[in-house]
Formats: C-alpha cells, structure tokens, sequence
C-alpha cells in the first residue's frame, strides 16, 4: 500500500492520498442512499465499484492532474440509453458546439437533444452514474 501510495503521490496535480477508513466508507454509503428520492435519482457506480474492492483510496487533486479519457458523470436512462456527459477534452466541445442536437448544460456538460425529445423521456426514470477513471 505504501508504494501505491508514494508512486501516486509523485503524479502531477495530486495533493494528498488517503486511505477510508470502514467509517468513512459507511458514513458514504449513508450520503449516497439518501439519493433515492430526488427528482433525478443519483446512482454512484463509482463508489460502488470503489466498495467492492478490499480497500479504497481517495485522492485529491488540482487543477495540473491529468483530464480524464472518458466521461466520469453521464447521465441514463433505466434502459441504458446516454442521455448527457460531462465533457473535458477542448476539440470535443468546440465539436459539440457547432452540434444542433446537443445542449450545454454547463461548460462541461452536455445533453443530447434527440434524447430529450424523445417520448419515451422521463426524467424521474433517468439515474446519473459515476465512472471511475
């Protein structure tokens, strides 16, 4: 564990890496169940698989830590269908922006039109899943 921790520590942009404690792993577990009965409910498929594991780290970053090479927060439907993603890479915004079917809901998120529109659209039905990179 000491050498995962000192060869990630050496990464650019990484501040501090700590191990949960079964504590904090429980007090997690309780934030991320009140989820269930919000307007859109919020499923942690990150902190989930991070749960599965025999122990979990948590690292913190700035700005100077690498973008992540895919979505980390992608917006579903029940069924599995991508409704929206956040979005880091310059050139796919700069894409998306020129996209008629695509709306920004941040600077960093996007929504697909074709998704929304569609009938079968039910946003209490939609979940927001996190990825672990």
């Amino acid at each position: 564990m000491k050498k995962i921790k000192k060869t990630m520590e050496m990464m650019d942009g990484v501040l501090k890496i700590e191990r949960l404690s079964n504590e904090d792993i429980k007090e997690i577990i309780d934030i991320e169940s009140n989820h269930d009965n919000e307007l859109i409910p919020v499923i942690n498929e990150g902190v989930k698989e991070c749960f599965r594991r025999d122990f979990s780290l948590v690292l913190f970053k700035n700005s100077h830590f690498r973008n992540p090479t895919n979505p980390t927060l992608i917006l579903t439907t029940e069924d599995g269908r991508i409704l929206g993603h956040d979005i880091f890479s310059k050139k796919e915004k700069e894409e998306l922006k020129n996209n008629k079917d695509a709306y920004f809901l941040s600077d960093d998120f996007v929504i697909y039109k074709e998704n929304i529109e569609s009938k079968d659209f039910n946003p209490k039905k939609s979940n927001i899943s996190f990825y672990l990179q």
